[in-house]
C-alpha cells in the first residue's frame, strides 16, 4: 500500500521534489489513515491542503543545497590540510642543511651497527653463563634475544631444555640397568655418564649447525 501511495502522490503533484527520506514518511503517515486503495488520492489531497507538498519540497531543496555545500566545505578543507601538511614537510626539509641529513644518514647506520654488536656481545655472555652451568654453548647460541631480554630467565629456560634433552639421551640409551648405544658401559658409572652427554653435545651442535 505504502508503494502505491507514493506513485499516487508523484501523479498527482508531479511538480513536487521531495526527498525521499520525506516521501516515506508522508506515505507512512497516509497509509495509517486508510483501509482501501480509493482513499489515496482523497487523504493526499487533505494532506496538501494542511500542509502544501510543493512547500515541503522547496524546504527539502534548502536541506539539500546546505548539505551539498558542507560536502564540498569539507572537501575543500581536507584537500587545504593535505597541501598544508606536503608544505610543512618541504619546510622541514629545507630547514635541515644537506650536510645535517648526511649526518644523520651515518648516525643511523651507526646505531643499526651498535644494536648487532650488542646483540652479539650479550650471547656471547650468555653462553659463557650457560657454560658455568654445563649447559652446552651451541644450546646456549640458539637462544632467541629479543626485547626485555632477562639472562637469568634465559639461563633457566635452557637449563631446562638442557634436562629434558639429557632425560631423552638417558631414555633411549640406557635400558634394563645397560647402555644400548656406545661401549657397552653400564649405566649410573662415570663412563656411561660421559658417553650420554657427549652424545646430547654432539646433538645439539648438529641441531644448531642446521639452524
Amino acid at each position: 500500500m505504502k508503494d502505491k501511495v507514493k506513485a499516487r502522490l508523484r501523479a498527482l503533484f508531479p511538480g513536487v521534489n521531495l526527498s525521499k527520506t520525506r516521501l516515506d514518511k508522508i506515505a507512512d503517515s497516509v497509509t495509517s489513515k486508510i483501509t482501501t486503495e480509493d482513499e489515496i488520492d482523497d487523504k493526499l489531497n487533505d494532506f496538501n491542503d494542511f500542509m502544501s507538498f510543493s512547500d515541503i519540497a522547496k524546504n527539502d531543496d534548502r536541506q539539500r543545497a546546505i548539505d551539498a555545500k558542507k560536502a564540498t566545505d569539507d572537501e575543500a578543507e581536507a584537500e587545504r590540510l593535505r597541501l598544508a601538511g606536503i608544505a610543512k614537510e618541504d619546510d622541514q626539509d629545507k630547514e635541515v642543511p644537506a650536510w645535517a641529513k648526511g649526518l644523520l644518514t651515518t648516525v643511523q647506520s651507526l646505531q643499526t651497527q651498535l644494536a648487532g654488536e650488542k646483540g652479539k656481545s650479550t650471547i656471547n655472555d650468555l653462553k659463557a653463563a650457560a657454560k658455568l652451568k654445563g649447559i652446552p654453548e651451541g644450546l646456549a647460541a640458539k637462544y632467541v634475544i629479543g626485547e626485555g631480554y632477562d639472562q637469568e630467565t634465559a639461563l633457566a629456560a635452557l637449563e631446562t631444555e638442557w634436562t629434558e634433552f639429557k632425560q631423552i639421551a638417558v631414555n633411549g640409551e640406557v635400558k634394563d640397568g645397560k647402555v644400548i648405544i656406545g661401549d657397552q658401559t653400564p649405566a649410573g658409572t662415570p663412563a656411561a655418564k660421559a658417553a650420554i652427554k657427549a652424545s646430547m653435545e654432539e646433538a645439539v651442535k648438529g641441531l644448531v649447525e642446521t639452524v
